[in-house]
């Protein structure tokens, strides 16, 4: 059985910070509970949108294979918001996911959305410098 997935409709970002402020790291499952309690499976990629936007964080990166999203073969290297919407219908599914998950990271609030790859040597601080891979940012402010 595939189990019963869902769309999340809130993270308690307070206890998150509790977390944060006394040194831990939490690690969050991309496991939700409906209203009635039931466990639900929910995409990682969106979970973690909706963890930087309830930690009002700067950034958030979505870690993949390829160094972000590519458009007729060549990577995109930034795109506004609006931009990210409006391709949505053009690109692959798995893409599709994140830059679903960045367009609603950055509605939430959080500045940069960055797509990257996790094949690199230090794959986080690669993609914080915004070296080859796909930063998406509000551009209605």
């Amino acid at each position: 059985e595939g189990g019963y997935t869902g769309k999340i409709s809130n993270i308690n970002g307070d206890i998150l910070n509790i977390l944060l402020e006394q040194g831990y790291t939490p690690v969050i499952s991309p496991i939700a509970l409906s209203n009635e309690y039931d466990m639900l499976n929910v995409d990682g990629d969106r979970a973690a949108a909706y963890v930087a936007g309830a930690l009002d964080a700067d950034a958030v990166i979505f870690i993949t294979n390829v160094d972000g999203l590519l458009m007729n073969d060549k990577l995109v290297k930034s795109l506004t918001y609006d931009e990210a919407k409006s391709i949505l219908p053009k690109i692959g599914f798995g893409m599709e996911k994140k830059v679903l998950a960045c367009t609603e990271a950055i509605s939430m609030g959080v500045r940069e959305a960055i797509i990257a790859s996790g094949n690199k040597i230090n794959p986080i601080s690669t993609a914080l410098k915004h070296d080859n891979c796909t930063v998406i940012r509000d551009g209605r402010r």
